[in-house]
């Protein structure tokens, strides 16, 4: 397939991680791919406007670096060598869940941290370098271009951003558009505007903020590489993460509710940790040169446009947050999206097989019901967690929501106690495994007996204070 080019000319709007991917597995069918970013891409590793959410914690999982590594051999190694840390999440992270803290056990279950400049610059430069892929940057879409029976999208309009003195309007034509512009899409009003119906939209918001610094990783003694501090709503929404990146650097990051204080500078900051379920992050930062003002970013809302819901124009994709954009907390947006070039991959696959060439009949509703089973998941997982939030606002938490609340409190409290079920958390975290594993008979029967001997435990204490706490 990669000797055949049955397609003309893909445009790919937005040149971050998901339309990055996107454009890479495009350049294997079209004989040109094109991305459409309205910002100038930095020379090297460095933030850009139109991300301003990398200044905060990413985290990529197993699922998404094995998609990414297959797609760009030894880009893994590569990143190691500039001082992204491979990070066993079950031995070398100190995590605590909504129960307490998980135990630590060695495990392959080994994720990469780094900074989101460093990873999307190195998957940029291997994009962009491909003879089939070009840039056109500085530049925004303002509209799609329908054919002339009004059925299918053959172009789209676009114009140098306001940063530059042209402002003229030229149609590029295409035989596919990728909206990979992020959770501001545009495509609903495009849409609407040539007479096709918008997508229903469904939003959960916990309404929560984000604050992120650098700092410079101190040479304090600890067992341990990063830390998770999770939240434990409703009684508190505060959380803070501590991820190694490269360079000897910290990256922390904490959210909370609207009626908790943001922090703005490094002060407020330790403050904030001390106050989170556990000091232990508190208890380092003390030591730790800050290398950076502090980063606050709003945006918390899970937002899922329902594409495959409604008739579309044909050849026009949408995917990453263009389609479903998750709460940071989570972590899941990249990985989502490696998994969704994934399957554009396929479905263009499924065309070319069926000797579509130059046409791609189908193709728009056979994706977007595939990427839509793909979110499902991710996003039930992310909702669900911030159902919990006293401030989210969404549909009213149905019958199953509360369950899986109930449900999960006990799994969670099971981990304390279990290897097993915590690698098993971890493997579904990681998207290796889907949540049906959760309910999974043998999975019942070991979370049912974890709990068990855990009340014994307690119940031990509760008559023999002098019993070492440890064995809870």
């Amino acid at each position: 397939m990669k000797n055949e080019m049955p397609y003309s000319h893909a445009i790919v709007i937005g040149g971050s991680i998901a339309g990055l991917l996107a454009a890479h597995v495009l350049a294997d069918s079209f004989e040109q791919v094109t991305i459409i970013e309205r910002d100038i891409f930095p020379e090297g590793v460095t933030a850009r406007r139109g991300v301003p959410q990398a200044r905060h914690a990413h985290t990529l999982f197993i699922r998404g670096l094995n998609i990414i590594e297959s797609y760009f051999p030894d880009i893994t190694k590569e990143l190691g060598q500039q001082g992204a840390n491979m990070v066993d999440t079950a031995g070398e992270m100190a995590w605590m869940n909504r129960a307490g803290w998980v135990p630590r056990f060695t495990s392959d279950l080994r994720m990469l941290i780094c900074s989101r400049d460093l990873l999307e610059w190195n998957i940029r430069r291997r994009v962009t370098t491909h003879p089939r892929v070009s840039i056109l940057q500085n530049t925004h879409v303002i509209g799609l271009v329908l054919n002339s029976a009004g059925d299918a999208v053959c172009g789209v309009q676009a114009r140098p951003s306001k940063s530059s003195d042209d402002d003229s309007t030229q149609i590029i034509p295409t035989n596919l558009v990728v909206d990979a512009s992020g959770r501001n899409s545009r495509t609903p009003r495009w849409l609407a505007s040539l007479g096709y119906p918008v997508p229903p939209e469904v939003t959960v918001d916990a309404k929560l903020w984000y604050a992120s610094v650098l700092y410079e990783a101190p040479t304090t003694q600890r067992d341990w590489q990063g830390a998770f501090i999770q939240a434990k709503p409703p009684e508190t929404a505060r959380l803070g993460i501590l991820f190694p990146i490269e360079n000897n650097r910290w990256l922390v990051s904490v959210n909370g509710s609207p009626t908790d204080a943001r922090p703005t500078d490094h002060a407020s900051m330790l403050r904030f940790t001390k106050t989170l379920r556990s000091p232990l992050i508190h208890d380092h930062l003390q030591y730790a040169k800050p290398l950076s003002r502090v980063y606050g970013n709003g945006s918390s809302a899970n937002r899922l446009r329902r594409y495959e819901q409604i008739r579309m124009p044909e050849q026009l994709i949408v995917l990453g947050d263009a389609l479903c954009s998750f709460s940071p907390t989570y972590g899941q947006g990249m990985t989502v999206a490696a998994l969704e070039s994934q399957a554009l991959a396929d479905c263009i696959q499924t065309q070319h097989s069926q000797a579509r060439h130059g046409v791609l009949r189908g193709l728009t509703s056979q994706f977007q019901q595939k990427a839509a089973s793909l979110v499902s998941g991710p996003w039930t997982l992310a909702t669900n967690e911030d159902y919990r939030i006293l401030q989210a606002t969404g549909d009213e938490p149905s019958r199953s929501v509360k369950f899986m609340h109930w449900y999960l409190n006990q799994f969670l409290a099971a981990t304390i106690n279990d290897e097993v079920l915590h690698a098993q958390f971890l493997r579904i975290v990681h998207m290796m495994d889907g949540p049906e594993q959760l309910f999974q008979p043998k999975t019942l029967w070991r979370m049912a007996w974890a709990n068990l001997q855990r009340r014994d435990a307690q119940s031990i204490l509760l008559h023999d204070p002098q019993v070492s706490a440890n064995v809870l």
